[in-house]
């Protein structure tokens, strides 16, 4: 397993030790009669709603769970909040030294803005000012400890700490203590330090203000929308329903649907079929996304692993016949690993792999890869978008992360370089566009998604953009809230679509 891989399991973990730590200390603390009613109260209520109101929180930031418990989403910053004035209380009181209640109290200070900010930011009742900036701060902060798909998830998220508003018996129970505050020192320091670059992520949307959504005359461009949960089992009806119905009333032209690394049934492959089949008769383009997975080593390629996956292209080419049959780049911790780590021979085979397996079914199926820019290796873009490939189509994912503007337009400008030396041999698309409004706001996620639309649009030789994602299932970069409220970007995207049919 790679430091990739390891570093949001350790911050897990971290997450976990907090939330045990603060269970353990509510039962110690409300058994101390000697204790002020009011701090017993403070953590006796802390302790009893911090698990109920984590899993809120989670499950109010999809659309799959977040349908009946989005009322009560601000179960966890009124927690947070809690937990903050027991710490206040339990150090102002004396009842814990300043070496450990200081900084327990400032990172509990750092998580329930946090909280609230976040609370704000999903019900749209934000744009900026400092909470979305401590937001943005905190995201920075996960991102570099946990890596960047970590910012965007409910999963980690800062853990707030009850204070030990009761004197140690033991040493190493008083040396535990020291370590907690150590790590709630660190973490209010790192998040203190991404704040410049915080500030710098939400400013940098700035630069695609004023992006002209207008097409190319002379070429057809198509606009789409990231549908569904990864594929893996029969997609639920209400997911189905909502997220047609927007690409109904947008007159969009393309969807995409990422089928689960272990495949999906064929139950699931045919009922998603089914659904699709009136708007396919009226021209809408399908695109199959393959989720990252187990790629083939140069020293096993024929491996029982390889095989399970051809059979996954297989059966979702037979039971689907989409227009696309694309492969998605592993996000995870792009930017960071080391030179060559993705082996272009590596990768190579398994596209040469999926293609063959695709065209024996049907051979108008398009193949195609999607990359991300900005990864130290493009050999795999070079290669994939030359003659000697066996692909129809090459595309980008350019998703806004913790680095904000910025680093988004970072991405595109070296997409924008590679397309220049490649030239148009292979059709292109913008295989994912989206922003990152769990962290950044309604707001940035419109303007993120203005200029990616806006520059593929006039871009010569773009076939088309996907929107990344029609609902908040998980990445929590939907059009569609957890609550169900559709956020600014919809109408964005819509105008695209309209503009590209009226060419």
């Amino acid at each position: 397993m790679s430091t990739a891989e390891l570093l949001p399991i350790a911050h897990l973990a971290l997450s976990a030790v907090f939330l045990l730590w603060n269970i353990l200390l509510a039962g110690r603390i409300t058994r101390q009669r000697a204790l002020p009613p009011l701090v017993s109260g403070l953590t006796a209520v802390g302790g009893l709603l911090i698990a109920p109101a984590l899993l809120v929180l989670v499950a109010s930031t999809s659309l799959v769970t977040g349908r009946s418990v989005s009322t009560i989403g601000w179960i966890w910053p009124v927690t947070a909040t809690i937990i903050a004035a027991q710490a206040f209380y339990a150090t102002a009181a004396g009842l814990v030294t300043p070496l450990i209640g200081i900084p327990i109290l400032l990172y509990d200070l750092v998580a329930a803005g946090t909280a609230l900010g976040s609370y704000l930011v999903a019900e749209g009742d934000i744009t900026g000012g400092p909470l979305l900036t401590l937001l943005a701060a905190s995201g920075s902060a996960v991102a570099t400890i946990a890596g960047s798909a970590s910012a965007i998830s409910p999963l980690h998220v800062p853990i707030p700490l009850l204070s030990p508003a009761h004197p140690s018996r033991w040493r190493i129970v008083a040396g535990w203590r020291v370590a907690i505050a150590v790590v709630a020192a660190a973490w209010v320091a790192l998040v203190a330090f991404e704040s410049g670059r915080g500030l710098r992520a939400l400013r940098g949307y700035e630069r695609f203000a004023g992006a002209e959504l207008r097409s190319r005359p002379d070429e057809p461009f198509a606009v789409g929308l990231e549908i569904l949960p990864t594929l893996g089992s029969p997609p639920l009806a209400f997911a189905l329903r909502n997220d047609l119905e927007l690409v109904g009333n947008g007159e969009l032209d393309a969807v995409l649907v990422t089928i689960a690394s272990g495949g999906a049934s064929s139950l699931a492959l045919d009922s998603l079929r089914r659904a699709l089949e009136p708007y396919r008769r009226d021209s809408l383009i399908l695109i199959a996304a393959l989720a990252p997975s187990d790629a083939p080593r140069e020293e096993a390629m024929s491996s029982r692993r390889d095989s399970a996956y051809l059979a996954v292209v297989d059966r979702v080419a037979r039971r689907l016949r989409p227009d696309y049959l694309i492969a998605l780049e592993e996000p995870r911790g792009a930017d960071t690993r080391p030179r060559g780590a993705l082996s272009p021979a590596r990768r190579q085979w398994q596209i040469r792999a999926l293609a063959a397996t695709a065209k024996r079914v049907d051979r108008r199926i398009k193949v195609g890869i999607s990359v991300i820019p900005g990864v130290r290796d493009s050999a795999v873009y070079a290669w994939a978008a030359s003659s000697d490939s066996p692909l129809d189509a090459v595309g980008f994912s350019l998703l806004a992360g913790a680095g904000g503007g910025p680093r988004l337009d970072a991405r595109r400008r070296t997409a924008e370089s590679w397309m220049q030396r490649s030239g148009t041999l292979k059709e292109h698309w913008l295989f994912r566009a989206g922003g990152a409004p769990s962290i950044h706001g309604d707001a940035a996620q419109e303007l993120a998604i203005a200029g990616l639309l806006s520059w593929a649009m006039g871009r010569p030789g773009m076939r088309g953009a996907i929107v990344t994602h029609a609902g908040d299932y998980g990445s929590m970069r939907g059009l569609r809230s957890a609550s169900g409220r559709l956020r600014a970007a919809t109408g964005t995207v819509f105008r695209a679509a309209k503009e590209a049919e009226t060419r």
